[in-house]
């Protein structure tokens, strides 16, 4: 059986658990295909994302993958990245990984 066979029904009850707003029994599969696919950056960024849900931005910011420039998952790991900093209250960070700070700001005195 190939990897893809193994982890083709953890992602089904995955997403069924996500649609249920089951995000803790999500993880729960999330980890189980990341354990299987320890380079897919698909599940890395499913785990980071229901983490964050969660309230456990500590472990979302350790599973969100620090590689994902050149590849289609830049997007998403720079929004889930922005969530992390505006749940810590940095909202500057946030903005910056959003992509949506100008590039000057003004000085308040």
């Amino acid at each position: 059986m190939t990897e893809l066979q193994k982890t083709a029904p953890l992602w089904k009850l995955a997403h069924e658990a996500r649609n249920r707003g089951d995000r803790a029994e999500a993880l729960v599969h999330l980890e189980q295909i990341q354990a299987l696919e320890p380079e897919n950056l698909e599940a890395a960024l499913e785990v980071s994302a229901n983490l964050i849900e969660l309230g456990q931005l500590e472990l979302a910011a350790k599973h969100l993958p620090k590689d994902v420039d050149g590849t289609k998952h830049v997007g998403r790991a720079k929004y889930l990245l922005g969530r992390i900093h505006q749940g810590h209250g940095h909202i500057d960070d946030a903005q910056l990984a959003h992509g949506t700070m100008h590039t000057t700001r003004t000085n308040h005195h």
